[in-house]
């Protein structure tokens, strides 16, 4: 959100700060978590709000530039369009050595500068998550286990406002995968109906040491109209194609399909046994 903001602003990342008082009980209901449309939903409305402010800061830039060239006896007409900001200074389009810093010009409002932004979002966001996984895989067939050797993960972002967040989230969204596929499982006492493994520790996400060594990220960069500069949401796709990825290596390794997760060694064992 801070680098949409400060894109949209033309003033550098480190001059943006996140207000601590954000709280979810000072806004209306969204709904769930889901969707991946945190930057397509609040970048939006964080994009308009931050034009907005710009569009006030380039008012009183045109104002304050004029003003200055008049105390220099010299006449000067600008409106607001003939400006624009790039580093945080405002600069006039047609002589960019003519500017001011942003700092100065929201210092001489006299008033805090306040972008406002009601932005509701469409109806139809949910949008397609285009996304290829490929998975190289060690099958023991004697003890039944899996071996992780090569993890590649490609997606469309459509544009990646931080390359370096994107493959990150991607990674955490692969690792997930992982502990869906090999080791959670929600295990219910069939007499009380309660869940007997409801603790870190027993329900056994992936450790470190369950990870392969290497997972490489592709990053597809397709602009959507639909986009904060073009970006595509990319919260919940990296964990979808773990699954059936896996499955099908193992299956190209064996011959034999597993169909429910998790892929435990007893499943394969006892599915490796009715091909033997």
């Amino acid at each position: 959100m801070a680098m949409i903001a400060a894109e949209a602003l033309g003033i550098p990342l480190t001059r943006v700060s996140i207000a601590t008082y954000v709280d979810t009980d000072n806004t209306t209901d969204t709904g769930g978590t889901n969707g991946s449309r945190q930057t397509n939903t609040g970048g939006r409305g964080i994009y308009e709000a931050a034009i907005d402010a710009k569009r006030q800061i380039l008012v009183y830039a045109a104002e304050r530039l004029v003003a200055d060239a008049k105390r220099r006896n010299q006449e000067l007409r600008l409106t607001a369009d003939q400006l624009d900001i790039r580093n945080g200074e405002v600069f006039v389009k047609t002589n960019a050595s003519m500017k001011v810093p942003v700092a100065t010009v929201v210092q001489g409002a006299g008033l805090p500068i306040l972008g406002r932004s009601l932005y509701r979002q469409d109806d139809d966001w949910e949008r397609t998550a285009w996304a290829a996984h490929a998975v190289e895989v060690e099958v023991d067939t004697g003890i039944g286990s899996v071996k992780i050797l090569k993890y590649v993960a490609a997606h469309d972002v459509g544009k990646a406002i931080n390359p370096f967040a994107v493959e990150q989230q991607i990674e955490g969204g692969v690792v997930m995968a992982l502990g869906a596929v090999f080791h959670e499982q929600l295990l219910i006492d069939a007499s009380t109906g309660l869940p007997i493994n409801a603790n870190m520790l027993d329900y056994r996400p992936p450790s470190i040491l369950d990870v392969p060594e290497s997972i490489d990220v592709v990053l597809i960069e397709k602009p959507k109209k639909y986009g904060v500069f073009g970006a595509h949401g990319i919260g919940e796709p990296p964990m979808g194609p773990g699954a059936p990825a896996i499955a099908s290596a193992v299956y190209n390794a064996t011959g034999v399909w597993i169909d429910s997760m998790p892929l435990t060694r007893e499943k394969l064992l006892t599915e490796l046994k009715k091909v033997r």
